[in-house]
């Protein structure tokens, strides 16, 4: 969506978002995937129970989405959630994914919903199990940030150092980017400033980046011993 649109690009910029993430992430925080997923009115399908992605044993901090919400979203197509789900083992995630998920139903017991309201944003660890169930209701649109820190990366070997490098320039540019557009009256952008993989230099105010799409196969990273 950050290739797509300038108001997601602006949107991932937004000071506030990007400063409570470093207060969890650490300085290094570096936006990896963005997308936006839709439970359409009237027909909205079911996202059966699951999780993001693994943690790799080299995070020492939470890898987390930050999901944005223009509509609103009650009991009739919110999401659901398992509070502390993050921390169990892959066989019992699998096997509570697997009961949840059997035969093509959405079993809620014991979940937690999580409505929400248009501007509301809501973070959630990649581990933690999560769906939501066939709704009949109105439009849901929700844009997803997963964002890792650098050292994360790098030593879990999802990517190389060069995809973090042009990520964090890629944001850097646009903080700018919202800055000069003056999105939010009399804010004050966020400080960005990386020092893994290596210290991220002050870009011109007139850069931009020839992309803002980083397919992830073309950065392959090696893990690290």
């Amino acid at each position: 969506m950050v290739d797509k649109s300038a108001a997601c690009r602006r949107l991932l910029a937004h000071p506030f978002i990007l400063r409570s993430v470093a207060l969890i992430q650490g300085p290094d925080a570096t936006s990896t995937w963005d997308s936006m997923v839709f439970k359409n009115h009237g027909a909205g399908a079911i996202i059966p129970w699951h999780r993001d992605a693994l943690v790799p044993d080299c995070a020492t901090v939470p890898l987390f989405n930050v999901d944005f919400y223009p509509d609103p979203s009650d009991a009739s197509n919110c999401v659901w959630g398992i509070p502390g789900s993050n921390r169990w083992t892959v066989d019992e995630a699998n096997a509570e994914i697997d009961r949840r998920n059997a035969g093509g139903k959405f079993d809620s017991t014991g979940a937690t919903p999580i409505p929400m309201q248009p501007g509301d944003v809501l973070r959630h660890d990649i581990a933690v199990l999560h769906g939501s169930p066939w709704a009949e209701t109105r439009l849901r649109r929700v844009l997803y940030y997963e964002f890792r820190p650098a050292p994360v990366l790098m030593q879990s070997g999802t990517h190389n150092r060069q995809y973090c490098l042009r990520k964090q320039r890629m944001l850097q540019a646009v903080i700018a980017e919202r800055a000069a557009h003056a999105v939010g009256a009399g804010e004050t952008p966020c400080a960005y400033a990386p020092t893994s993989p290596e210290p991220l230099k002050t870009l011109s105010a007139n850069w931009k980046p020839h992309t803002y799409c980083y397919p992830h196969e073309d950065y392959p990273g090696i893990k690290q011993g």
